[in-house]
């Protein structure tokens, strides 16, 4: 990407003059932002892109890497999607910090390098499917050529969807650019450290996801729409018999409902009761608990399979004679027997209640084969503006900011931390009102509008869409913090292009990387 595109994005980011100059700076975008991720690489972001399909104007591109430096000797053995991760769109589209929508997709268990892993991909607003649909990923391969990408369009939804590895679409210099920081800190610029010209992440791949939602689908308001991505990761168990297995967590309204997964192991099915609690855990010293729980339980393609709000509505002489009734009528409880596979289950307030509530579950077939495997989803990472865990959070937040949302960042949970580093960097008071606005005021959200057309090769080049007006894959944001951070005396680290070219349809990142046919052609990697 040139850089002269993103002269127009420098007034909307000065607030980046931090971003290039603090210590925590060690990696770039998000990859690897704190012991959390980086102990967990399948479940790390590296980038998450928003922007409107260059093709297709009326459609827009939700896009997400993780799991980078994937060598390309490593493809099929690392090219995989972790089956107990939830790979998660949050999606915004009213200007607050709350989502109102979120696109999640988990895959199935890899069982042989010939047949591709099957993803299920849902939209959820609320209680309500938008859609949800199976597709299988790409095959990765050690072949000299990549496989083709593997696109499908749901018919119902018009949704496409890309699953597989690929280039790492990002390209900075990472040493030259620690160098140049260290360099400035030290109190002697160095700009001869950026003369590197090397790309930290040229010769590596990385797995990705990528959905293309037509627009009619979003519901945006004002012609906007944000979205930020996040990995959450079952925290699995296989015992032979599970019993109160549980999640207790904040309930609010919209996509911020409280979500338990769970997958019922073995081949054979498996009867469970499942149960709702909010009033009674105020007896247990919770303050705020949800006064009136109401309990849904999804199968793996979103479908509803029973909804209780009071558990002796229904079910009332099965629930009493298993013993695990809940305490409170107005708690809620479903029994079921269920098949091998997933399950969500969501616990939202009635009349949009908010509080503290609890999912939890009990096996009522002890004698079958499998277990039940109840699990919380506990969030691994989140990103939304490139850089902001990984540059402006000191080391100390990471995992916190990872495990917080978006209205933690409104409502100023982590503002103080973030004001410090700026202080000591002299950045101003403007400055630090812009980086607010961009990720603290109203959360840490890509932002994309919609009305902002996004045309040519390779995801879109046109300056008026260019970061941070959402973000598309070749959109330099590094070239844009270093030229806001030195004043504008400083504009680029010389790593100005990805090493591999961009497809010029969806899902638009550069093919993988294969390994090369000799011993002595250039793998491309530039450490």
């Amino acid at each position: 990407m040139k850089k002269n595109l993103f002269r127009s994005s420098i007034a909307a980011l000065s607030c980046s003059l931090g971003l290039a100059l603090t210590p925590a700076l060690l990696r770039a975008a998000d990859h690897g932002d704190g012991p959390q991720a980086s102990n967990d690489p399948a479940a790390d972001i590296g980038d998450v892109f928003l922007f409107l399909d260059p093709t297709d104007n009326t459609k827009v591109c939700f896009q997400m890497t993780m799991r980078g430096f994937i060598v390309p000797a490593e493809a099929v053995n690392l090219g995989i999607f972790d089956p107990s991760i939830v790979y998660r769109f949050m999606v915004e589209t009213n200007g607050d910090a709350v989502a109102d929508s979120m696109i999640s997709i988990n895959f199935s268990p890899k069982t042989s390098n010939a047949i591709p892993q099957t993803a299920t991909v849902t939209m959820t607003r609320g209680t309500t499917t938008v859609f949800s649909f199976t597709a299988p990923a790409t095959l990765p391969t050690l072949a000299d050529t990549a496989n083709a990408a593997v696109v499908t369009t749901d018919g119902a939804s018009g949704v496409s969807f890309f699953g597989g590895i690929v280039d790492d679409p990002f390209f900075f210099d990472i040493i030259g650019f620690n160098r140049f920081q260290t360099s400035i800190l030290a109190g002697a610029p160095d700009v001869s450290q950026l003369n590197r010209a090397r790309d930290s992440f040229a010769g590596y791949n990385t797995m990705s996801l990528a959905v293309r939602v037509p627009i009619s689908l979003l519901q945006a308001q004002n012609n906007k729409v944000g979205v930020y991505g996040t990995t959450l990761r079952a925290a699995r168990h296989f015992e032979p018999t599970v019993i109160n297995v549980s999640t207790r967590g904040r309930v609010d309204t919209g996509a911020n409902v409280l979500i338990g997964g769970f997958v019922i192991g073995g081949s054979s099915p498996k009867k469970v009761i499942l149960r709702g609690i909010g009033p009674s855990l105020t007896a247990r010293g919770v303050a705020g608990a949800l006064a009136d729980p109401r309990l849904t339980l999804y199968n793996s393609s979103g479908t509803v399979l029973a909804v209780n709000d009071n558990w002796q509505d229904t079910q009332a002489a099965e629930i009493m004679a298993s013993g695990f009734a809940p305490s409170n009528t107005l708690e809620s409880a479903i029994i079921a027997t269920l098949a091998p596979g997933a399950y969500t289950m969501i616990l939202s307030g009635m009349n949009g209640g908010t509080g503290v509530g609890l999912v939890e579950g009990y096996d009522l077939n002890t004698t079958a084969p499998g277990g039940i495997d109840l699990a919380s989803l506990h969030v691994v990472d989140r990103m939304g503006q490139p850089g902001v865990n990984v540059v402006l959070t000191p080391f100390k937040d990471k995992d916190d900011y990872n495990n917080s949302t978006p209205m933690d960042d409104a409502a100023g949970k982590f503002a103080a931390d973030i004001t410090t580093i700026l202080n000591s960097l002299g950045t101003n008071a403007a400055n630090q009102a812009i980086l607010a606005g961009l990720a603290i005021t109203t959360g840490d959200y890509l932002r994309l509008d919609l009305t902002i057309a996004n045309s040519g090769p390779g995801g879109g080049n046109n300056a008026p869409a260019a970061y941070p007006n959402g973000r598309r894959v070749a959109d330099d944001t590094i070239n844009t913090f270093l030229s806001v951070a030195t004043n504008q005396t400083v504009s680029t680290d010389n790593v100005n292009a990805n090493d591999v070219p961009y497809r010029d349809t969806f899902p638009y990142f550069g093919v993988a990387q294969q390994p090369r046919p000799n011993g002595t052609q250039d793998d491309n990697t530039r450490n």
